[in-house]
C-alpha cells in the first residue's frame, strides 16, 4: 500500500497529536499515596493509580474532590484492596483539589489537578 503526501501527514500529526493527549491526561504527584491521576474525560472521573503497597493503601481512609472555593464535591472510602479507583468530578470546574484523608479525618496530601 502506498501512501500519498496528505495521507502521511494525517498519519504523523495522528502519532504526535496521540503523544500530546497522553501526556495532558496523565500526571504524577509527588506523594506517598498515589502513583497518577489521570481524567476521564467522557465519564468526567479521575483516575487514581495508588501505590502497590497495600499496608500503605490502608493508611487512606478515605479520598474526594474538593472545588477551588473548597467546597466538597465528592468523597469516597477507601477500598484499600484496590489499587486503581475512581471519582467524579465538577464538569463545570478547571481545576479541582484532590485530597487524601485518613482513617481519622485528618488530611494526609492534597493535590491540584488540571481538568
Amino acid at each position: 500500500m502506498i501512501l500519498r503526501g496528505s495521507q502521511i501527514l494525517l498519519l504523523v500529526l495522528l502519532v504526535l497529536g496521540f503523544g500530546y493527549f497522553v501526556v495532558e491526561l496523565y500526571e504524577t504527584p509527588d506523594s506517598e499515596y498515589v502513583e497518577s491521576i489521570s481524567q476521564g474525560e467522557v465519564t468526567e472521573q479521575l483516575h487514581i493509580r495508588f501505590v502497590s503497597d497495600t499496608d500503605k493503601r490502608t493508611e487512606v481512609g478515605g479520598y474526594g474532590v474538593v472545588t477551588e472555593d473548597r467546597n466538597l464535591y465528592e468523597f469516597n472510602s477507601m477500598d484499600a484492596r484496590l489499587p486503581r479507583q475512581s471519582i467524579d468530578y465538577p464538569p463545570d470546574e478547571d481545576t479541582v483539589i484532590f485530597v487524601l484523608w485518613d482513617v481519622d479525618g485528618e488530611v494526609m496530601e492534597t493535590h491540584e489537578v488540571d481538568l
